[in-house]
């Protein structure tokens, strides 16, 4: 008998996979590239006897909540996939293809059960498969057209990715340029568009200095990631806009069907407690009619850090203000001095807000080693400013 089992990881990210009697076909299904290419997957796989069907998504894990400057090669894995099974691995980009054709990453699930299914190995008959699809009661036509799609990409992927293609738009910005407008797009949504143009100012500003000194656009870059992650705080405010969004609302349509109720758990004030054990802030719950509130603060977004926010006061958003002021100071008293002999340890230093992630606890910890890299940068930058001037003496 073959069982269809889901499960979650640490990260809360669900997988589906099946599990098989002992026999010669050993089949395999799996959704997650990192787990396919473990040395657990792997000792079990037998070359020209084990047939495999692989998302080649990564899907992180444990170790990148822990470590988010955690990175895997991705062809590395698949490579060692196809070593160990020779010419029965199909890998297909799942996420993405799901992307492109039904227009949600999300039906990868059921393309690969349908590229599976097309390649023999679940022993299901089709129309039982569209049964309990229907019998799920979850987006039916969706999960039925994401089957028969990842039933023609095990058939035929060369036609399918043709499809899909892969060549961007003649008219494509450059990396930059696009990477600059998504960020102004997203400020404009966040607050306004004044707050936007503030970030488009600053960031063209080092683009230029950088663009005189003949240094290319590494600063640029690191400026504009970096300034954005600190004017796009994700507080009460930016929570409250997007599950107010028309977005959040017809992403639930299309999940759920009948009567359902909404609950949220919220870290801030006035539903965080602090917990006993460990004397951090713990989340509180809040019924359906936590989603009026959202849409009211939605409209009153502009409140944001002004005396009438009663969020203003808290330590993480005191954090946030102060990062922001320091990023720009420091953005100021690096551009006029920008040289080729500088440029490293500039880049350095507004490179290290970009490590400043997460909430609360969390997020202040990495502001503090945050501070001790951006410290040695311009320790750095200092000392080689002093070299200069003593060798011009």
């Amino acid at each position: 008998m073959v069982k269809v089992v889901v499960t979650a990881d640490e990260t809360g990210t669900k997988k589906l996979s099946f599990v098989y009697p002992e026999g010669p076909a050993q089949p395999r299904l799996e959704r997650d590239l990192i787990v396919a290419a473990g040395d657990e997957a792997v000792s079990k796989l037998k070359r020209g006897k084990t047939s495999a069907v692989i998302s080649a998504d990564l899907t992180p894990t444990a170790d990148f909540a822990r470590n988010p400057n955690w990175s895997v090669d991705k062809n590395d894995l698949i490579e060692r996939l196809k070593n160990a099974l020779g010419d029965k691995a199909l890998v297909l980009d799942a996420q993405r293809l799901s992307a492109s054709l039904l227009g949600d990453p999300i039906a990868s699930n059921m393309f690969m059960l349908g590229a599976a299914w097309q390649k023999g190995l679940v022993p299901i008959r089709r129309e039982a498969i569209e049964r309990a699809i229907e019998l799920n009661g979850v987006a039916i036509d969706a999960n039925k057209q994401a089957f028969d799609w990842g039933r023609r990409a095990a058939h035929d992927p060369v036609s399918v990715e043709t499809l899909v293609g892969f060549d961007e738009p003649a008219d494509e910005p450059p990396p930059l340029d696009a990477l600059i407008a998504r960020r102004v797009a997203h400020l404009t949504d966040h607050s306004n568009a004044a707050y936007a143009a503030r970030y488009s100012a600053l960031v063209e500003r080092v683009r230029a200095a950088e663009s005189k000194a003949g240094l290319g656009e590494a600063l640029t870059a690191a400026t504009a990631r970096a300034y954005h992650k600190l004017l796009a705080v994700k507080d009460e405010w930016e929570v409250a806009r997007l599950f107010a969004a028309p977005e959040f609302a017809q992403a639930l349509a299309r999940e759920f069907e009948g009567d359902y109720r909404l609950h949220f758990h919220i870290g801030a004030w006035p539903f965080a407690r602090p917990d006993p054990a460990s004397g951090r802030m713990k989340k509180g719950e809040a019924g359906p009619w936590a989603m009026t509130a959202f849409r009211v603060m939605a409209r009153l977004k502009f409140l944001r850090g002004t005396w009438l926010d009663p969020f203003r006061l808290s330590d993480e958003r005191k954090l946030e203000k102060r990062l922001l002021a320091e990023f720009e100071a420091d953005v100021a008293d690096l551009v006029p001095r920008l040289t080729p002999a500088s440029h490293a340890a500039a880049v350095r230093v507004v490179g290290a807000y970009e490590t400043i992630r997460g909430y609360g606890h969390v997020k202040e910890a990495n502001a503090a080693e945050a501070a001790k890299t951006r410290a040695g940068a311009l320790a750095e930058l200092t000392s080689g400013a002093r070299a200069t001037v003593e060798r011009a003496a």
